[in-house]
């Protein structure tokens, strides 16, 4: 059965003036979440922002005319979504992610969320995610294996665009108290693994399918899409932040202390 105090980001349901779950016991305690924004009067219509302007969703189910997010100070606070740019595939097909601009950026009190950048796919499998849903609550699954969904006999017939996915189970006999599913909803919102003490988003919910001991949860796999979310995001000026940031960066600022140090000598 659903925990509220575990689960529940908020301890109300209104979509204009939620009450933060200030329980330390809830699977996110002490991130900040104010990226996570939902469909203006609906809570179960989530999406992360990216940017200061810019948020990800399913392509599926498309956006909302207006979002809202909730500041650091606990102001929920509104904008317009301006468009929408479906994220190509590889292939310069649709997949089942999409990129929105708000009409305006965000206050300062609203934080985007990173994408996790861990490398090869296989530096994913087993990782522990965050997975984001309706009515604000937020349960846990495993990565369990890697897809072009839509190329295989179990999902070719879903109707949704080809993308890039991972899954995750939950076993109906033997999930455990805070393990999730996927919901007819829950299509958008963001799953996160937990880097370097900070969230970073890993996927966006696509798909369910069903078997007669599981249910199979599909993400679309997001950082199979920065080079695309920035080439989209370029006219803008902005890109994505990574996490964690990647290794050339660290790498020229310890070639700066090399220089900067002999200098010194």
């Amino acid at each position: 059965m659903p925990d509220s105090t575990v689960q529940g980001r908020f301890t109300t349901n209104s979509p204009t003036a939620p009450v933060a779950n200030t329980n330390p016991q809830f699977l996110l305690s002490g991130f900040d979440l104010s990226g996570v924004g939902w469909a203006q009067g609906n809570l179960n219509k989530s999406f992360a922002l990216v940017t200061d302007t810019h948020f990800i969703g399913a392509t599926h189910f498309g956006a909302a005319a207006n979002l809202s997010f909730r500041g650091s100070d606990g102001v929920v606070r509104n904008y317009g979504v301006a468009q929408t740019e479906v994220i190509k595939n590889d292939d310069g097909s649709d997949s089942d992610l999409f990129l929105g601009t708000l009409s305006s950026q965000v206050d300062s009190t609203i934080q985007a969320l990173g994408i996790a950048n861990l490398g090869a796919e296989a530096q994913y499998i087993g990782r522990q995610l965050s997975v984001y849903g309706q009515t604000a609550r937020v349960g846990l699954g495993t990565i369990n294996a890697f897809q072009d969904f839509g190329a295989d006999p179990i999902t070719s017939g879903s109707g949704l665009n080809m993308s890039r996915t991972y899954n995750f189970n939950y076993f109906n006999a033997a999930g455990g108290n805070n393990d999730a599913y996927f919901e007819n909803g829950d299509s958008g919102s963001p799953s996160f693994i937990i880097q370097d003490g900070r969230l970073a988003v890993v996927g966006t919910h696509s798909a369910l399918a069903t078997t007669s001991f599981s249910r199979i949860n599909y993400d679309t796999f997001t950082p199979a899409y920065v080079n695309q979310l920035n080439a989209a995001l370029a006219p803008s000026g902005r890109q994505v932040t990574l996490v964690p940031e990647p290794s050339g960066a660290a790498l020229a600022l310890l070639g700066a202390c090399f220089l900067l140090c002999k200098k010194r000598r």
